[in-house]
C-alpha cells in the first residue's frame, strides 16, 4: 500500500494503520489466478465479472456490511 494512504488513514482515524504484509507481485498473480479459477472468472474481465459473484458476500454473516471483494483486487 502506498505510504501516503497509510498516513491519511492514521491522520483520519487517529490510530496506527493495522499490521499488514505486502505481497510480491508473483504471489498477487497467483492469488488472482486462484480466485479466477474458483469463481470461473476470465482474468481480463476480472472487475466486471467479480460484480456478479459479489452478491455471495452480501448474504454472508461472516463479513462486514460494506465488504466489497473487488476493492481488494482491482
Amino acid at each position: 500500500m502506498d505510504k501516503f494512504k497509510i498516513t491519511l488513514f492514521e491522520n483520519e482515524y487517529g490510530r496506527s494503520f493495522p499490521s499488514h504484509k505486502e505481497l510480491p507481485k508473483e504471489e498477487c498473480q497467483f492469488l488472482l489466478k486462484s480466485v479466477c479459477k474458483t469463481y470461473r472468472i476470465i482474468e481480463t474481465n476480472f472487475a466486471t465479472q467479480l460484480d456478479s459473484v459479489e452478491s455471495f458476500y452480501s448474504d454472508s454473516n461472516a463479513v462486514d456490511e460494506d465488504f466489497k471483494l473487488k476493492k481488494h483486487f482491482v
